[in-house]
């Protein structure tokens, strides 16, 4: 019988400092990314491609890393995904033309690609009862590392953006040792005697809730990709407010994710979250389309992240219970396809937008109509378990 690890009982706490010193880094950056590409001397429009450059990375990572984490571990994929994580920030640290910061990003994406393998961790370590609550408290995290990173690179940018990339540097590394030296490896998930033991490959709910994740981080996207440049034209915000937009955002994701989410789901099992969250962030969408007073928008800010805070941690649980042994690949399927959403969703926000401030926002709304209509016949209320 194997020497259990000296850490296995801090499993749950190690992970949730991987998954928060991973995102942190990437929230560093958030603040100057427009002042990056510019120095670079090209043009605003490189802000969009550069992000879907990431996502790109992402998507294909996904895919690949996912699986061989069911195959050959979680913690040695983590390692590798941290690895390239330290490599992307290098190239934001010394990369001497936009080409190589170009390529950094599309690294730095493939590294993303282990939120993936976190959730198949959480999901190997969690119990049917407490999976969703895990997951979500793993979405707690990188709401906390949206409300502290944004700021730290905003105040740590006044020395220089270097020093930024340097701060991101800093907790990629301390990320990829804390994986390295401490993190122990989850109890393996082999099929026995060449039986295949996954039963969600290629299922009608798998399929079901990769199509749902495609289509809610479309719908999604005018929060991400346009957000704060409706908020500068509409509001005239400065950088400080814009900060505090994305603070607001991942306060509510901590407190909904880390204290509400397990009253939540003492009364509503998966499906129902995933429509309860779809509902709300229909009301979010069309409240944000009709808004035009200040005040009123720092009341319908808490609404996207406690909606897709609903969403997304019941979408993995149940992509992770349907996936059994093979977790860490359909989990990165899903988070792909998430990926994939969100190279398309900012183009298409973007060329909305140019024609009305306001046109991706009821367009999202229609989005999630639909996607809330759609749930009734793709999701049944006994595939949540």
């Amino acid at each position: 019988m194997p020497k259990p690890h000296k850490f296995q009982n801090f499993q749950f706490p190690l992970i949730l400092a991987t998954a928060f010193l991973d995102i942190l880094g990437i929230a560093f950056l958030i603040p100057i990314l427009p002042f990056l590409i510019r120095d670079y001397g090209m043009s605003g429009a490189w802000v969009g491609y550069t992000l879907a450059i990431f996502s790109l990375g992402m998507f294909l990572g996904g895919f690949v890393f996912g699986k061989l984490s069911d195959r050959y571990g979680r913690k040695k994929m983590l390692i590798l995904t941290s690895f390239f994580n330290v490599l992307g920030y290098l190239t934001v640290i010394f990369a001497p033309h936009f080409l190589i910061f170009a390529l950094g990003r599309f690294v730095a994406g493939l590294a993303g690609s282990g939120i993936g393998i976190t959730q198949a961790y959480v999901s190997d370590i969690s119990s049917p009862e407490t999976r969703t609550k895990q997951m979500g408290l793993i979405g707690a995290m990188f709401g906390l590392g949206f409300l502290v990173g944004p700021g730290i690179g905003g105040i740590i940018s006044t020395i220089s953006y270097t020093a930024v990339g340097v701060a991101g540097l800093a907790a990629a590394s301390v990320n990829l040792l804390l994986i390295v030296l401490f993190l122990p490896e989850p109890k393996k998930h082999v099929p026995v005697d060449g039986v295949h033991l996954v039963p969600g490959e290629r299922t009608k709910l798998m399929m079901s809730l990769f199509i749902l994740s495609f289509a809610v981080t479309v719908a999604f996207s005018p929060i991400q990709a346009i957000n704060s440049q409706y908020n500068v034209d509409l509001f005239h915000f400065t950088s400080k407010q814009i900060s505090y937009v994305l603070m607001l955002v991942g306060f509510t994701s901590i407190v909904y994710q880390a204290f509400l989410i397990k009253h939540v789901q003492k009364y509503l099992k998966e499906v129902s979250m995933i429509r309860l969250g779809l509902g709300l962030l229909l009301v979010a969408f069309c409240f944000q389309a009709v808004n035009r007073s200040e005040f009123w928008l720092w009341a319908i800010i808490p609404l996207f992240p406690l909606g897709l805070g609903a969403v997304q941690p019941a979408i993995g649980s149940l992509v992770a219970r349907d996936a059994g042994h093979s977790a860490g690949k359909y989990l990165g399927m899903n988070n792909s396809y998430m990926s994939l959403g969100n190279i398309a969703g900012p183009f298409l926000a973007g060329y909305l937008y140019t024609h009305s401030i306001f046109l991706p926002y009821w367009a999202s709304a229609g989005l999630f109509a639909a996607i809330l209509g759609t749930s009734f016949v793709l999701l049944k209320e006994e595939g949540a378990g």
